[in-house]
């Protein structure tokens, strides 16, 4: 009996030895897939080549496009294969788009640092800033429009993308013709080492402590924000109600580049302003902007934009920056968000949120277009992009070239009561449009992501006596604060293209 029993137990043990081999060969498979997996998907092999040209694209059919807002010609196709930097002094390269026999189309004398993020004054010298500071810039897009090309019949933009550090694109719109429209989209991994070294140049440092950021998109959720290295606090003044105009009965404004994205909206019956709050309307969907670059209507995007119906205070203050010798307004908005935990995707993937406050500041009086007509065009509002110093998502080449010499101090920030780090990209927020009228009324638009659709209308009036306007730049020229579409290019213009971030 007793054999029997120990032989029983020595069964039950090498049982208990085999499956739990078993169950740890089938987890470090698993661990070797997933590390095979994110190699392949996050270390793409076009962002680790040393060579500049030749690089291959990823080009779409028209077919690829029937959820998307692009204005394409019938004719859109895969006209080219490759593409090609090629050096010509320093940081000014050639650009040429090329199919298999070599043939296609160059931007000469291009200086390529245009593209490459940078860390103004204000953020300089802070580590959590400087990180701020180039993750907005390097996942917001940076596209910039060649339209001098000595190819009449075509404009050329090419685009340091939104989705991934490394990933760019280029694209051509006929512009003459009955066919007008975008003949070709194409996307490229763009080479780590030259990127490297215009960062370098750009920046005045090493890319290396902040590469894995850029490259993975790591969140900065929960981290406090040092406020008071961007300014210092000189005077302050609460708005009373009678100062602020909300707009819930009115319908909701649509500006070129919402017209053209309305497809995008996939919860219906949001006609007026206080649609969007319905808390029965929530979450509301939106079209997902994906890789490689385009819209998908299978993915969704879900946000609660119902705490965006009424700030529970908005704040004017007058800053300054005494490393930078100068004086600023900021505006703080205060929304009736409440404590709640919120998802996030990194570690520890939920972070107590105590509030939220929208922080926009660095910029003067006369930054702010003044409107010339009622309503307000598009090209007559400033417009902010989260982040600080945040470029331009849409701009010429010349203005970019301009750019690189300018001092950038507008921030734009959403934080908790505790000044703790809120990604803006998980509420859906991804600008705030601002004018103002003759009578010194402030006019602002809260823009949703991807700016598909406006999410609020405000008006406001503001101290006048606080309002700092020296030092100021004209708004058409400020390099961080876009002040609107002009006539010609495709940002809020109906006949342009409307890409992603």
């Amino acid at each position: 009996m007793r054999s029997i029993s120990k032989n029983n137990s020595t069964r039950k043990t090498s049982g208990k030895t085999g499956t739990v081999a078993l169950v740890t060969l089938a987890l470090l498979v698993l661990v070797t897939l997933g590390v095979i997996y994110f190699a392949i998907n996050l270390s793409p092999v076009g962002w680790r080549r040393d060579t500049t040209e030749d690089l291959p694209l990823k080009a779409e059919t028209l077919a690829t496009y029937l959820e998307d807002p692009a204005s394409c010609a019938p004719d859109l196709d895969k006209i080219y294969d490759k593409v090609s930097l090629i050096s010509k002094n320093g940081p000014v390269y050639d650009i040429k788009l090329a199919n298999q026999e070599g043939k296609g189309l160059s931007l000469h004398d291009i200086d390529l640092r245009v593209f490459i993020p940078s860390v103004p004054a204000i953020a300089r010298g802070d580590k959590l800033l400087t990180h701020i500071t180039l993750l907005q810039r390097e996942l917001n897009r940076i596209d910039t429009i060649f339209d001098n090309t000595g190819y009449d019949a075509y404009r050329i933009n090419i685009s340091n993308n939104c989705l991934r550090c490394g990933l760019w694109e280029a694209y051509v719109t006929r512009r003459q013709g009955e066919d007008r429209g975008k003949i070709f989209h194409g996307w490229f991994e763009f080479p780590i080492p030259l990127y490297k070294k215009l960062f370098q140049e750009v920046n005045g440092f090493d890319l290396s402590a902040y590469e894995a950021a850029l490259e993975h998109y790591q969140r900065l959720d929960g981290k406090k924000i040092p406020l008071d290295y961007l300014r210092y606090i000189q005077e302050t003044q609460t708005l009373s109600s009678a100062d602020l105009e909300l707009h819930p009965e009115e319908s909701i404004t649509h500006f070129a580049e919402q017209r053209a994205k309305a497809k995008l909206i996939a919860t219906s019956g949001l006609h007026l302003y206080k649609d969007i709050y319905d808390r029965k309307k929530q979450p509301v969907k939106l079209m997902q902007f994906d890789e490689p670059g385009i819209y998908k209507k299978k993915k969704l995007m879900k946000f609660d934009y119902s705490f965006f119906s009424t700030p529970d205070q908005i704040e004017l203050r007058k800053v300054d920056n005494k490393r930078l010798g100068k004086s600023f307004n900021e505006l703080e908005i205060r929304l009736p968000y409440g404590k709640r935990n919120a998802p996030i995707k990194n570690w520890p993937f939920v972070v107590s949120r105590n509030g939220l406050r929208i922080i926009l500041g660095g910029w003067t009086l006369d930054d702010i277009p003044l409107a010339t007509e009622q309503p307000i065009p598009a090209s007559e509002f400033a417009r902010f992009t989260f982040g600080i110093g945040t470029p331009e998502i849409y701009s010429s080449y010349e203005s970019r070239l301009a750019d690189l010499k300018k001092e950038k101090t507008a921030y734009l920030l959403l934080v908790d009561e505790n000044d703790r780090y809120v990604d803006n990209h998980t509420l859906g927020l991804d600008q705030i449009y601002l004018s103002r009228l003759e009578d010194g009324t402030f006019v602002m638009y809260l823009v949703s992501y991807e700016r598909i659709m406006l999410l609020a209308h405000w008006n406001f009036k503001l101290p006048q006596h606080m309002l700092v306007s020296e030092n100021a730049l004209e708004p058409s020229l400020h390099p961080d604060i876009g002040s609107g579409p002009n006539e010609k290019h495709d940002h809020g213009n109906d006949d342009g293209n409307t890409a992603g971030h």
